[in-house]
């Protein structure tokens, strides 16, 4: 959870966060320790390159639209 304040408001949100990471072990470790700290993770098995990352923002735009 991230707290913005600007001025006298205050503002409190989550921020989606993309980690692409190509050693599995460093990657279970990550989702392990989110899961822990009770953070949503959604995970995605399928391999990236740069043609596809537009669209995995825009699918991580809809989700946190939904919440």
């Amino acid at each position: 959870m991230v707290t913005i304040t600007k001025g006298a408001k205050t503002f409190d949100g989550k921020i989606p966060v993309t980690l692409l990471v190509d050693d599995v072990e460093t990657a279970n470790t990550l989702v392990k320790m989110a899961k822990d700290a009770n953070v949503t993770v959604i995970e995605q098995d399928e391999d990236l390159n740069k043609s596809t990352i537009n669209p995995v923002f825009k699918h991580l735009d809809k989700i946190a639209s939904k919440k």
